[in-house]
């Protein structure tokens, strides 16, 4: 009699872990589907803010103070980036590991120098950090710009070094 009871509490836990293992597999899935649908709905506004026609990297602060309220309110991003085809100028608003707001712009310069200017963001608005010479880096040449290039729209890629 004891083998027989043995067993049945043996298949009824591995029926309870097996199905408490799935309960958790369906809320990871709807919780990795949340998150993929708010950072598509952040991609979109953000390619909504810039326009149809690609603006001037000198007119681009407005849009990110813009944009970073709604990023604020989705702390599973922690990235959002934009860049020009034609110059190779781009702008980045990441959350740091802190918290902290931080936007990162590679920008001609108007001495004709290519900069890299970093921004924290408080009360509202940008603060500049640092400016260093731009070290070459060209955005077009990395797999996120290629992407959208090519599908003409917002989208994901891969993580990558």
């Amino acid at each position: 009699m004891t083998v027989v009871v043995v067993e049945q509490e043996h298949t009824a836990a591995q029926s309870l872990a097996q199905t408490e293992l799935q309960e958790i597999s369906d809320r990871a899935a709807y919780r990795v589907g949340q998150l993929l649908h708010a950072a598509e709905m952040t991609a979109q506004s953000a390619a909504q803010a810039m326009g149809a026609t690609a603006l001037p990297a000198n007119e681009w602060e407005s849009v990110f103070v813009r944009l970073v309220p709604a990023f604020e309110q989705r702390p599973e991003l922690t990235y959002l980036g934009f860049s020009l085809a034609a110059t190779g100028e781009a702008a980045f608003l990441h959350r740091r590991t802190d918290g902290l707001m931080e936007w990162v712009v590679f920008q001609d310069a108007s001495d004709g120098k290519r900069v890299v200017r970093s921004y924290h963001y408080q009360n509202g608005r940008f603060y500049l950090v640092d400016e260093t010479p731009w070290n070459g880096y060209d955005p077009r040449n990395r797999p996120f710009f290629q992407q959208a290039a090519n599908e003409r729209k917002p989208g994901w890629t891969p993580s990558y070094e």
